[in-house]
């Protein structure tokens, strides 16, 4: 299990540095699969409290498999607002999954995995083989879940769903189910290669996080500098774009980028404000400040585009933002 458990640790490095292309090239993840010399059964006595605890973790079904869903937490100034969380690690699901793991360890032979765990683990196998691109380990993912809901003490199954999650970007998950694969006692080698899967991916998650912070105040100090007018447009430049380049996926960089598009408006150079302004609205087309349709209409006009500046007059214009109309009208759109 150890060489097939280092195969899986490569290609994970692998492909996190190559490009999407060879993500079809994740590890054997039939990893673990039970061999036909299972332990025999264990007493009588425990494997009807293991029937006991795995049909209360059953019972969780509509939690583990409800995916993502929102829940309502207080921010810093103590007003609900929801966040999107996934069902399946959540606490209660956790607590049930490590009672039965801690129960299963205790126990004279390990029980045997049930067939239909058996049939999704290889399932899972298949799909992820198959993935070309990130989104496409879900499958996998779920396939894991299914075989879990099955054998919830099944060690092979949490340290795969593990490098499944991983593969996906959801180093969080990956944590969670590579600390119930420890809790399954495995061999010491496969311990260690799994505790530093887990170091890897917290170290990446607190690099994310100071990352997230530090580009929040790049984007503040922008807003700062831009606010004292044209003596100030080269310093937010420097931090607006510091902040893309500190975290390039952030959903509210929209603003940025607008941002960015109205200080090259402001000095003529429409090619820049063009190129910015598009961006915002790539990233967010629905803007909800409608002077923003009448702007980029307006560098879309003076960049000879007249079919572009019509559509974001036409936008704004249906924002109830007056120059848009006036704009509209004026250009003689259709």
């Amino acid at each position: 299990m150890s060489s097939t458990i280092k195969r899986i640790e490569y290609a994970l490095i692998v492909l996190t540095i190559l490009l999407p292309a060879v993500w079809c090239l994740a590890a054997d993840p039939d990893r673990g699969a039970p061999s036909a010399a299972v332990a025999g059964p264990p007493e009588r006595q425990e494997l009807d409290k293991l029937d006991t605890y795995v049909s209360g973790f059953r019972l969780l079904r509509a939690t583990l498999f409800r995916g993502v869903s929102s829940t309502n937490v207080a921010d810093d100034r103590g007003n609900l607002v929801k966040i999107a969380r996934d069902g399946w690690f959540e606490d209660e699901p956790l607590r049930k999954e490590r009672e039965i793991i801690g129960l299963v360890s205790a126990m004279k032979s390990a029980p045997a995995i049930p067939e239909a765990a058996v049939r999704y683990f290889f399932r899972a196998g298949t799909l992820i083989r198959s993935a070309r691109i990130a989104p496409d380990y879900k499958y996998a993912i779920d396939a894991y879940k299914e075989a879990l809901f099955e054998a919830p003490w099944w060690g092979d199954a949490y340290y795969n769903l593990g490098i499944a999650f991983a593969l996906a970007g959801r180093d969080s998950d990956a944590v969670e189910s590579l600390k119930l694969y420890l809790l399954t006692r495995p061999i010491e080698s496969d311990r260690a290669l799994a505790q530093k899967k887990i170091d890897e991916l917290e170290g990446k998650k607190e690099l994310t996080g100071k990352r997230y912070e530090d580009s929040r105040q790049e984007a503040s100090q922008g807003s700062i500098d831009y606010s004292r007018g044209p003596a100030g447009y080269d310093d937010a430049i420097r931090h607006w774009k510091r902040a893309l380049e500190l975290n390039p996926d952030d959903p509210d960089n929209y603003n940025i980028y607008y941002s960015l598009g109205e200080i090259y408006m402001n000095r003529g150079d429409l090619d820049e404000a063009g190129r910015n302004m598009q961006k915002s609205f790539e990233l967010k087309p629905e803007q909800s400040d409608a002077i923003r349709y009448s702007n980029f209409g307006s560098v879309l006009q003076r960049s000879g585009d007249h079919n572009g500046a019509c559509r974001y007059f036409k936008k704004g214009c249906e924002a109830d933002e007056e120059m848009s109309c006036i704009s509209h009208r004026s250009m003689s759109c259709w």
